[in-house]
């Protein structure tokens, strides 16, 4: 930074003295100047502005030069030079000795002079500069010797870390690696092995139909097997297609209920069905193919870790999300393997001898697939006291809420005479623009609060206002008062950055007619909207 690139704050509540100085300063270059004439406004401005100098008259209404330099002594770092220049009608040898003690960096008497106030400034922003710069130095030593220290620190552990991770990604690689041979082999072996015993002339009809059942059953779990790794590929790759549509709550348990019935009744397990929120009729915004599939992994699980009992499953409805649960009366999952078992491909058992068949990959398939679909897989259980699985989904995703957005067209009938944005940030009043300019004959914006008073007595026709509550100078709440004054009847909305409760009470009881809070959303405002507009 050089010092014509300074930010320079001047306050004094003669505004014939502002001018002056800001002439001068135009005058020699500087081209980053603020003023004040309310002394009150200095710790706000000072915050957000953050100037390199401070230029200070002493005496003035509300709070005298020495008042506001004690307040900046609270937000000023100890240690970091930030001149401030008092200007003082006062000759006084006490008031400049109070001056100094109070903080002043220097002072200059009324009637000035302007050769000397300029010389004085530049000497001042000069120092400010090297002072920036030795700073900046500084802080780049240090954080070169942090990260060096980080480095080697870092390097250490990785060290210390390499010889574990490259064992466990071994140890892991091997487990896939067995898993996927056994899975494979297994029913590979039945299906080559019965399909030449099924063709032998000898067997009889009995052996031949029993040997098709071998070889059926081997298939189908062969196809499974792979159909799980490809499903498995494509969720750790997000090359997973969702296709979003419209889908019946109570058809997705009817249609677990009707495929696998059977299994349950193989292993004399009752299947039951519950509602604790009724689904007829309940619809949700997500992909079939994908929540039945996820669902149905989970229902197979439970039936096969499940040898006496009955499986249940079922659905509630909370708020504004869905909720699909399978409970089984099976073994149960040990506390410590819970974290691990929806994580990798693996059985609480993992080993080649374990007694159930299977890649492993089904509750990971299924928590990967209903988390594409803006839901999440919980799971309750204990060793020997069965298992609970929860499919939480929104009842509208999020994928349908950005299309219904995208797709919604304004509710809006009325064509506005003269709308008004009073918004100082220009990305936010861009999005606003947006949505309002092919409403209104006249749009216009405001970026500050004295700027929104004068074109508010000027303009009685503004139908709509909306009003960021922090606009610089004066606050909303004053700010709604006084449009009030020009127009009361204008609707008022007020633009909050939170959503707090009492935030949006004061509003109100301040003088506007309702409020939105950032991000703005376009469905919310246009029910507001036309709330008040289209009766």
């Amino acid at each position: 930074m050089t010092y014509l690139d300074a930010t320079i704050l001047i306050v004094d509540d003669k505004a014939a003295n502002i001018i002056i100085l800001e002439e001068l300063l135009k005058m020699q270059g500087y081209k980053n100047i603020h003023s004040l004439t309310d002394s009150r406004n200095v710790l706000e401005n000072f915050n957000s502005l953050k100037p390199d100098i401070l230029l200070l008259d002493l005496m003035m209404p509300y709070f005298s030069g020495y008042e506001v330099m004690d307040q900046l002594k609270a937000v000023i770092t100890p240690g970091v030079y930030l001149p401030i220049l008092v200007l003082t009608a006062d000759i006084r040898s006490e008031v400049k000795q109070r001056v100094l003690a109070a903080g002043a960096t220097d002072f200059l008497s009324k009637p000035f002079d302007l050769i000397e106030v300029g010389l004085r400034i530049k000497n001042m922003l000069f120092t400010r500069c090297l002072y920036l710069e030795m700073e900046t130095q500084n802080i780049n030593l240090e954080s070169k010797v942090k990260e060096r220290t980080l480095a080697l620190e870092q390097n250490n552990k990785e060290l210390i870390l390499a010889k574990d991770r490259a064992q466990a990604s071994d140890r892991l690689k091997t487990a896939f690696l067995n898993n996927i041979s056994h899975e494979i082999r297994t029913p590979l072996s039945g299906i080559v092995g019965f399909a030449s015993l099924i063709i032998l002339p000898d067997i009889t009809p009995k052996e031949k139909e029993e040997y098709f059942e071998i070889l059926n059953r081997n298939s189908v779990r062969l196809t499974n097997t792979v159909n799980d790794y490809m499903d498995m590929s494509l969720i750790v790759s997000g090359n997973m297609v969702v296709n979003y549509n419209t889908v019946d709550c109570f058809f997705v348990l009817q249609t677990l209920l009707h495929d696998f019935q059977q299994q349950c009744v193989n292993k004399n397990l009752a299947l039951k069905l519950q509602y604790i929120s009724n689904p007829v009729g309940l619809m949700l915004y997500s992909d079939k193919g994908l929540l039945v599939k996820a669902l149905s992994h989970i229902l197979s699980n439970a039936i096969k870790f499940t040898s006496r009992g009955s499986i249940t499953i079922g659905f509630e409805c909370r708020d504004d999300t869905a909720i699909f649960f399978i409970k089984d009366t099976g073994i149960g999952i040990d506390i410590a393997a819970q974290k691990q078992i929806s994580a990798i491909f693996i059985q609480e058992d993992n080993s080649l001898t374990r007694n159930y068949e299977g890649s492993g990959l089904g509750l990971s398939i299924s928590s990967g697939l209903i988390k594409l679909l803006g839901g999440f897989v919980h799971l309750v259980s204990g060793k020997k006291h069965g298992t609970s699985v929860f499919v939480t989904l929104p009842l509208a995703s999020t994928a349908a809420k950005e299309e219904i957005e995208i797709a919604a067209e304004p509710k809006w009938v009325k064509k506005f005479k003269m709308i008004l944005i009073a918004e100082p940030d220009d990305q936010d009043y861009d999005y606003l623009k947006g949505i309002f300019e092919p409403l209104t004959d006249t749009l216009l914006r405001t970026k500050n609060s004295l700027e929104t008073i004068e074109i508010c007595s000027n303009n009685h026709h503004i139908d709509f206002v909306l009003l960021n509550t922090r606009m610089p100078r004066i606050d909303g709440c004053f700010l709604v008062r006084e449009i009030r004054k020009f127009n009361k009847d204008v609707i008022l909305f007020a633009l909050l950055s939170g959503a707090a409760a009492e935030d949006l009470e004061i509003a109100i009881q301040e003088g506007y007619n309702n409020c939105l809070t950032v991000p703005i959303s376009k469905i919310k405002l246009d029910s507001l909207i036309s709330d008040y507009f289209n009766h």
